[in-house]
């Protein structure tokens, strides 16, 4: 009988104290609002400032913790409205090194290891982006590659999500590296040179396509490292070494290409890429 006294006591001891959570400090029952008014439906009405939201906009000129303003210089690449010319930190050997380790991984598949142009995908087919090593680029400020990196330029797509701003900043330091150690090149030469790499690669799609890529052996003897194929044509074969500083000859694959990826290179023509 005892224990069935103390639960009861227990049980309306517990209630009481869940009903005084919800009272306000005069001693008013608060079913709804606590004290601290902590609990607002998403767009409902703010107490605070009449007439406005609980979900209220940020204040303008908001930073978060941690980063810069968008206006700053160093996060937009501009001062004053252009783009700058100058760096936002000193740029070091570290700095330097850095920028050519994040150059080769993003930038040197088109533009190169040496800022040429002449990248792997360009030599697969990539329409070639300018050198580094022309005058215009050359005295463009630091700002236009900072910004061509954070929101693209012609065929080039934005970085911003896959380099952060410091990286961006390494990256054109690295740049000026490459044009400080290369040659000027002419807008002639660059021009020439991206042209017939735009040709070779449309040429080379049409021969491809149909089938006359190679002249057969009759029109001309075999070159060095190349071997008449079974068919009359010749071929280039690769050497393999063996023992005895010997070397045989293998023939390379000549499977034809699939009907779609010889449609992609005549679409590729097409668009002249």
């Amino acid at each position: 009988m005892r224990g069935n006294t103390n639960l009861a006591t227990g049980l309306s001891a517990a209630l009481l104290l869940c009903l005084l959570t919800g009272c306000t400090r005069d001693g008013r029952f608060q079913a709804i609002s606590m004290w601290n008014e902590s609990r607002l439906k998403p767009l409902e009405e703010s107490p605070a400032l009449a007439g406005t939201s609980s979900s209220a906009t940020l204040v303008p000129g908001s930073v978060a913790r941690g980063e810069a303003p968008a206006d700053a210089m160093a996060v937009s690449g501009r001062a004053g409205g252009k783009l700058t010319t100058r760096f936002p930190y000193p740029i070091t050997e570290a700095v330097v090194k850095r920028g050519q380790e994040r150059f080769n991984v993003y930038c040197s598949p088109c533009h190169g290891r040496l800022g040429d142009g002449q990248g792997m995908i360009v030599k697969r087919g990539f329409p070639p982006p300018p050198d580094y090593a022309i005058p215009r680029l050359r005295n463009a400020p630091v700002g236009h590659f900072y910004d061509v990196i954070t929101n693209g330029y012609g065929a080039m797509y934005s970085y911003a999500s896959r380099v952060p701003p410091n990286d961006r900043w390494a990256i054109a330091a690295y740049i000026r590296a490459l044009q400080a150690t290369r040659p000027v090149v002419s807008v002639e030469l660059d021009r020439e040179k991206r042209l017939r790499a735009r040709d070779g690669h449309r040429h080379a799609a049409g021969r491809r396509e149909h089938g006359t890529g190679r002249r057969t052996g009759a029109d001309r003897p075999a070159a060095s490292g190349e071997r008449p194929g079974t068919d009359g044509r010749t071929r280039p074969a690769e050497r393999a070494a063996v023992s005895g500083g010997r070397e045989s000859w293998i023939e390379p694959r000549s499977r034809p290409r699939p009907r779609s990826l010889r449609r992609a290179w005549t679409l590729c023509s097409a668009m002249r890429c």
